[in-house]
C-alpha cells in the first residue's frame, strides 16, 4: 500500500527517494523531529505524503504532483514547517491539514508552489488557504520559484 511507511521515528531523515505508483508515496505515522527534503512523492492512487500523529517536521524541496486524492494529507499533526514543495495536479485537492502547521518559510522564504492557484511573484503575498485550516502565506507564482 505505501511506498515508504515509517513509524515512531525521532530524528531521522527521508532524504531523495521516489516513491511511485503506490496507494500513498509516504506514510509517517507518530515520528517526530524529521527532515522530509528532495523526494518525488508522484502518481500513487492516494496521496503523495501522509503524515498521522507527527509534529516537529520540516517538508521541503518536495516534488508532490499528480496522485489521486491528495499531494500532502496531515492528520492530527502539529509544529510541521512545510514549505519550497511542488504540488502540482493532485487530485482532490494539493493538501489538507486538520492541526496546527506552518506552510510557509515567512516573508522572506516563502511557501510552495501550488498548480491550483494563480499568484504573482516569488514569492507572493496572496494567501492559499488549505483545505480543514492552515495557510500558506506567501505561495510562489513559478514552479521551483525560490531556487
Amino acid at each position: 500500500m505505501d511506498g515508504i511507511s515509517l513509524q515512531q521515528l525521532a530524528l531521522a531523515a527521508i532524504l531523495d527517494n521516489s516513491a511511485l505508483y503506490n496507494g500513498q508515496g509516504l506514510f509517517i505515522q507518530s515520528s517526530s523531529h524529521l527532515t522530509v527534503n528532495g523526494n518525488v512523492l508522484s502518481e500513487n492512487n492516494r496521496s503523495g505524503l501522509r503524515m498521522s500523529g507527527s509534529h516537529i517536521c520540516n517538508i521541503t524541496e518536495n516534488n508532490i504532483s499528480a496522485n489521486d486524492i491528495a499531494g500532502i494529507n496531515l492528520v492530527d499533526c502539529s509544529g510541521n514547517l512545510i514549505y519550497h514543495n511542488l504540488l502540482a495536479d493532485n487530485g482532490m485537492q494539493n493538501a489538507a491539514d486538520n492541526g496546527q502547521n506552518q506552510w510557509d518559510g515567512g516573508s522572506n522564504e516563502g511557501g510552495n508552489y501550488w498548480s491550483d492557484i494563480m499568484v504573482d511573484g516569488n514569492p507572493s503575498n496572496v494567501p492559499r488557504q488549505i483545505a480543514g485550516g492552515g495557510v500558506d502565506r506567501y505561495p510562489f507564482a513559478l514552479p521551483w520559484g525560490w531556487r
